[in-house]
């Protein structure tokens, strides 16, 4: 075998060829399953954006988005010029056919003399014309990673609601708790004054165990309250993807914000921006040249093929090339095409009813988002006005209550709305917050 150095070079170079790194693919996995830890105020802006870079959601969709673009790498190869080496070392008894390994393009085959012998061959394959086949495959792979970038950009967008949303739930929680916080404190010196009148004669037991009870139901109202705050904010965390242990305040609060303009413009916005609508469309363009790869096939396929190999065995060596154009049709294929154009033109008309869904869908998600911006926007206004008038009756109410001209059911009834009226405007605003959210989500803005 010494006589031969340079087949064993050849074979030597393959083997290293093949040996994949390991190491990089680990430690990139190790590192990017930690959660970042994150302190301090924390505004809406700097959740989503911590989100939309944490989020295991966003990452895979980015990852597809990375496979989509190798997939189209791997079609335009098909187009390019195809070079492979292939070396063979060994004794045959009966001079058999040997073919290259698996997945080497373009292949080799060996007619191997009787007795030892080392072979080596480097073989180039261009194609000529195909039918269309493999610009179709390209058309069609570039649509699918468009579809993916599309698909990307509509889960940040879906991320992003989501995380304005648990934010907002979570100032939602955090005011509530105020609003019982206050009525524990207001319950608090009812019963203390209920005891001094209690205590004077001034009252009967009745009203004091009433406002004692009006207390206690105040004090779990408050505990269920926070532990809704509790829940909301592991809710926001897991949104964002950080940390359990993550010990952050909100910085922003709800508030109201008119919004103008008309369904008809956040409408044509939406048809232009949303990105269901670029990946449906895109699918829809692969789903097409599919139907040309599969048409492509009853065209013949014409290749250059060349080839330069030598072979040493004891009687000496031989070296030799070959050039030529290698044209392939085939006859008789039992109905294969016909049926893979079948199926190439089914999913294109699928994939433009997907494309018109979409359309339908959007339309709906503008009209109805709009629709709730609507009712919210008026109950804004109605449940501030209701808060108005209801702090004024609790306040009157009480004054004759302390006058004695009413009675302390009365008086306890009044802060039950007063608190509700509170309740209900926080909620108002909430919705109106959530609902100005879904509007930039519908319209496909970030």
């Amino acid at each position: 075998m010494n006589r031969h150095p340079a087949m064993w070079i050849l074979t030597t170079a393959l083997l290293w060829a093949i040996a994949p790194p390991l190491s990089a693919d680990i430690q990139t996995t190790t590192a990017g399953a930690s959660q970042p830890t994150v302190s301090g105020p924390l505004s809406l802006a700097d959740a989503v954006n911590t989100a939309l870079k944490y989020s295991p959601m966003v990452q895979a969709a980015g990852d597809q988005a990375l496979a989509a673009q190798a997939r189209v790498g791997m079609a335009r190869a098909m187009t390019r010029p195809q070079i492979s080496a292939t070396a063979f070392g060994g004794n045959s008894k009966m001079g058999d056919i040997i073919t290259s390994p698996p997945s080497v393009m373009p292949s080799a085959v060996f007619a191997v003399p009787r007795n030892g012998s080392v072979t080596g061959q480097v073989g180039l394959m261009l194609p000529l014309y195909t039918g269309g086949r493999l610009s179709g495959a390209v058309h069609g792979a570039e649509a699918l990673s468009t579809a993916a970038a599309s698909d990307r950009a509509s889960v940040e967008r879906n991320t992003t609601l989501e995380t304005k949303t648990a934010y907002r739930t979570t100032l939602l929680a955090r005011a509530t708790i105020e609003v019982y916080a206050d009525l524990v404190k207001e319950e608090q010196e009812r019963v203390r004054i209920a005891e001094v009148s209690f205590t004077e004669g001034r009252i009967a037991k009745y009203d004091l165990l009433r406002n004692q009870a009006g207390l206690a139901e105040a004090q779990q109202q408050l505990a269920n309250a926070e532990r809704d705050a509790q829940v909301a904010m592991i809710g926001l965390k897991t949104v964002m993807g950080v940390a359990p242990a993550s010990d952050f305040t909100l910085s922003d609060q709800l508030a109201y914000e008119q919004v103008t303009g008309t369904a008809e413009s956040y409408l044509a916005t939406a048809l232009k921006n949303r990105p269901e609508l670029a990946s449906a469309k895109a699918r829809r363009s692969s789903a097409d040249a599919n139907v040309g790869v599969a048409k492509g096939a009853y065209s013949p396929q014409v290749y250059v093929s060349a080839m330069e190999g030598v072979i040493s065995t004891s009687d000496g060596t031989d070296t030799g090339s070959t050039v030529g154009i290698v044209v392939g049709l085939p006859i008789i294929d039992g109905g294969l095409r016909r049926s893979a154009v079948k199926e190439a033109e089914s999913m294109r008309d699928a994939m433009r009813s997907d494309e018109q869904q979409a359309v339908l869908a959007v339309q709906q998600d503008v009209n109805t988002v709009w629709a709730e911006l609507q009712a919210a926007d008026k109950n804004v206004q109605l449940s501030q006005a209701a808060v108005t008038q209801a702090e004024e009756d609790y306040r009157v109410i009480r004054l004759r209550y302390e006058s004695g001209k009413t009675v302390n059911v009365e008086v306890l009834d009044a802060l039950a709305l007063l608190v509700r009226a509170k309740n209900n405007r926080l909620m108002a605003l909430y919705e109106h917050n959530v609902a100005r959210d879904r509007l930039v989500r519908a319209v496909g803005k970030l």
